[in-house]
């Protein structure tokens, strides 16, 4: 029995530890997603007139990248706070 008590705190311990290595993986992302945003707006700061058609369509491809680049960061945090919530309901089954 004593063991059993054991072994849950160490899993819970676990499970907590995975939680805060989540919480700086989101932190890292959003890290990335300000970079890219400031990449987007230094981008339309420079951005080529209308009749500049060969570098409107740089601009176009390369602010099309950075939008990408942020969803599927913003994809990735969301899938983050699923694994996190999935964590806290383990934790909470375990003192349960």
């Amino acid at each position: 029995m004593r063991t059993n008590k054991l072994d849950n705190k160490l899993v819970k311990l676990q499970l907590l530890n995975c939680i805060e290595n989540s919480k700086l993986y989101i932190d890292f992302l959003n890290v990335k997603i300000d970079f890219y945003n400031k990449q987007i707006g230094l981008l339309n700061i420079n951005k080529p007139s209308w009749f500049q058609r060969k570098k409107l369509k740089e601009y176009n491809i390369l602010l099309h990248s950075y939008e990408e680049k942020i969803m599927d960061y913003y994809n990735k945090i969301n899938n983050e706070l699923n694994i996190i919530l999935k964590l806290y309901n383990d934790i909470n089954d375990k003192d349960a």
